[in-house]
């Protein structure tokens, strides 16, 4: 009944295997497998003759769902990309998935409770919400169900599920799914005001934009919001304020009108020039007239786009992109901007001027038919990069599955000679997740990052005292058992490792532990305190300074690698990965040079 959405890799362990029988379906069983970590739900197998019913965006929809039975809403031709949407009841709950049509998660797999009478959650990157409500009968469920992209209904469904007797299970979390209320002038300036003031009390980073004056910047936005039409606009203004900051740990959520939807293509940056990174194959684009519109501009990884709509990319780039994007470092900052310069709105032509691989300048007309495509992320991975080599991809510390996962495949570790940790693509999560890995590395204790944040005395300063700060203690990272890997170490990075990611390394390397191989880190970290802004939106503001436990800065830097890798076309152009083939290079010198000295 379900496709295959999750690539298991080499175990089965901590996989709770549900075997459910769909009487009445195909008279065979199907499968559904949850991780037992996390609850998400990994899809193994699919029958296609599951109860099927057509419905389109917007349709209300109602049907009787019976216990142990399934069923397949197959979703009419719609711009989302959703293909269909699965339901299943057995005694306990129910579990709903939405699918693409390559079988890729939109809704993620999910188990609801009867006790429970309603759910809504959103579809994927696409600006549809499904949302359900249900009533127990005498053999199942009456469903009511519909797939709404009507952001103003969408709003009353959320406004409901927050009323004190309310019974949803879970909500979308993305406010721009939601036409945002309407706000009054005032309601405005106090989330101004409240925003600006708690950055004036407690950012940690002035110093990092000694041309930032501060106090003038409020005088500059009232005006602005006062005049704000509506409230898009309103938060807008509020992401341009903070960006000024350039601190990628300080930022706004909340409603966003623009537009994200791309054609099937994209760009990099490269010394200030927009690459073309990735194109998508064509058996991935479903709509016919997209996927010949491709075929006929043969975009090639490499060529790079000059013009798009007639600007200079550079132009675009400060008029746009930079005055909204959230950065501590220019590496981050062109890691998000450059993806973004083909954003616009859904079914619209955008028009590139590309210079080829023959250096040979052509104009291609491409529809923003979906959105960014991305290349396949690596999840935790393990396997042997060389002779004797270990390498591991640590995707990311936002639970503790990836410690887990690592203590898993431990024991095959301690076998190899040397070993390369990937945190390219690690954006952060707990660094107590990070440490717990650590612990397997080092045979003595070593320190994390040191920190301090700002520590503010209203009676110092009324007798004059100038503004102290609190100096915390690093943390202290202890071995966590008596045979630790001892091999020498690669740890290769780049503009996505960010956050706790980058915690990791800085622990590390100041140890002396690792070789830091790659292109700098993003450059971000800290603790931020939340606020609440008005119309349901958020900030967030960094308030920890982190540095090497020497002092050195990172943070608005990045982490310099010992051997940096500079990115080329050539790379892009022949896929190959740089970065790791000399990482591989530097670790078989490090074990050469450890067996030589023995």
């Amino acid at each position: 009944m379900f496709a295959v959405a999750h690539e298991l890799r080499r175990r089965m362990s901590g996989i709770l295997v549900l075997t459910l029988l769909l009487s009445g379906l195909s008279g065979t069983p199907g499968i559904l497998a949850a991780d037992d970590d996390t609850g998400a739900l990994v899809l193994l197998s699919r029958e296609r003759s599951a109860r099927s019913i057509g419905v389109s965006i917007g349709e209300d929809l109602r049907f009787e769902l019976a216990v142990d039975e399934g069923v397949r809403l197959e979703v009419r031709d719609n711009p989302y990309g959703i293909a269909e949407v699965f339901l299943y009841l057995d005694h306990g709950g129910f579990w709903i998935v939405g699918l693409d049509q390559h079988g890729k998660e939109l809704v993620r797999a999910e188990k609801l409770y009867r006790d429970v009478v309603g759910t809504m959650d959103q579809m994927g990157a696409w600006p549809v919400i499904t949302w359900m409500m249900w009533q127990p009968t005498e053999t199942g469920l009456a469903i009511d169900f519909v797939i709404s992209d009507d952001k103003a209904r969408n709003r009353e469904i959320r406004s409901k599920a927050f009323s004190k007797d309310s019974r949803m299970a879970f909500m979308a979390p993305v406010d721009n799914y939601f036409l945002p209320p309407d706000l009054t002038v005032d309601q405005k300036l106090v989330g101004l005001v409240h925003l600006w003031s708690e950055v004036k009390a407690n950012f940690a980073f002035f110093d990092q934009v000694p041309e930032l004056d501060w106090d003038q910047i409020l005088v500059e936005y009232l005006p602005k919001i006062r005049q704000a039409e509506s409230t898009y606009a309103y938060y807008s203004h509020l992401r341009e304020m903070t960006a000024l900051l350039k601190d990628g740990h300080t930022q706004v959520y909340g409603p966003d009108d623009l537009a994200r939807f791309a054609p099937p293509v994209r760009l990099v940056g490269l010394a200030g020039r927009a690459i073309v990174r990735r194109v998508s194959p064509l058996e991935e684009v479903v709509d016919p007239s997209v996927r010949a519109e491709l075929a006929a501009a043969r975009l090639e990884p490499g060529e790079e786009v000059v013009r798009i709509d007639g600007q200079p990319i550079l132009e675009l780039l400060e008029r746009k992109l930079y005055p909204r994007i959230v950065a501590s470092t220019s590496q981050d900052r062109d890691r998000r901007a450059f993806p973004a310069l083909l954003y616009g709105e859904l079914g619209t032509t955008v028009r590139l001027e590309v210079k080829g691989l023959d250096q040979e300048l052509r104009v291609v007309e491409l529809t923003r038919s979906g959105r960014l495509p991305r290349a396949p992320r690596k999840g935790f991975l393990h396997r042997e990069v060389a002779e004797g080599l270990a390498y591991v991809n640590l995707p990311g510390f936002g639970s503790d599955r990836t410690a887990n996962q690592f203590d898993e495949v431990f024991p095959h570790i301690l076998g190899a000679s040397g070993l390369i940790l990937d945190l390219r693509e690690n954006g952060g999560g707990d660094s107590r997740v990070g440490d717990q890995i650590i612990s397997r590395l080092i045979d003595r204790t070593i320190e994390g990052s040191a920190w301090k944040t700002r520590q503010y005395r209203p009676a110092l300063r009324a007798w004059g005292e100038q503004e102290t700060w609190y100096e915390g203690e690093p943390d202290q990272i202890e071995p966590r058992d008596e045979t630790p890997f001892r091999g020498p170490i690669v740890v290769l990075v780049g503009a996505a490792t960010f956050s706790a990611g980058e915690d990791f390394v800085v622990a590390l390397h100041a140890a002396g532990r690792v070789t830091v191989v790659g292109r700098k880190t993003g450059g971000s970290t800290g603790q931020p305190l939340f606020i609440e802004l008005p119309g349901g939106g958020r900030a967030r503001i960094c308030t920890k300074r982190d540095t090497y436990p020497d002092g050195r800065e990172f943070v608005g830097v990045g982490i310099v690698p010992d051997i940096e890798v500079a990115p080329t076309v050539d790379e892009i152009v022949s896929g190959q990965d740089l970065v790791l083939e000399r990482g591989v290079e530097v670790l078989q010198n490090m074990v050469a040079s450890t067996e030589r000295s023995l």
